[in-house]
């Protein structure tokens, strides 16, 4: 009988102690498959390739973005790529009303100069948030943080925009 509660007894320790291996797995599993994203994206740049390539893999996911969005045209080839994506840089790039706004992501074009023909879209909670900061020298940096929804659209044309809808914190962060 001794023998019995015995064997039971470090069967039960067996199953607790797998139990929690399982658990601790799990848990640690679900951190590192945790998108998070930290750099800056130059608006006005070529070479967000990074950036673009973060967001479609995280289509329909929840992500942590700790962004600094460069809309300088303080260099040549700033001001190259923004004139000749024919763009209206005020109404593309309203710094003082961010939320909502359709912000470009240029490329190259296959005929030489460069498109623009995605472009991203933050809508925040607080708008406000979204303070630029001006260099006074042609630079134009917005900060950004915190979670989002990526959402990912094909258009024709083609064209590509990535929604990204700030949330709160999700609980198992």
């Amino acid at each position: 009988m001794e023998q019995a509660v015995y064997i039971l007894g470090v069967a039960a320790t067996l199953i607790g102690v797998c139990a929690a291996g399982i658990k601790i797995f799990q848990w640690a599993a679900k951190r590192l498959s945790r998108s998070k994203y930290k750099g800056a994206v130059h608006i006005w740049t070529v070479g967000n390739n990074d950036f673009q390539s973060f967001l479609n893999k995280s289509s329909r996911k929840v992500v942590y973005l700790d962004l600094l969005l460069d809309f300088s045209i303080g260099t040549e080839s700033n001001h190259q790529a923004w004139s000749s994506c024919a763009i209206d840089f005020i109404a593309a790039c309203n710094v003082q009303n961010l939320d909502s706004s359709r912000i470009p992501i240029v490329s190259e074009s296959e005929h030489g100069g460069f498109v623009a023909r995605d472009a991203f879209v933050l809508v925040v909670k607080e708008p406000g948030r979204l303070a630029p900061s001006f260099g006074g020298t042609g630079l134009v940096q917005v900060f950004v943080h915190g979670y989002f929804e990526v959402e990912v659209r094909a258009y024709s044309g083609p064209s590509i925009e990535y929604t990204l809808r700030e949330i709160d914190q999700p609980r198992d962060w």
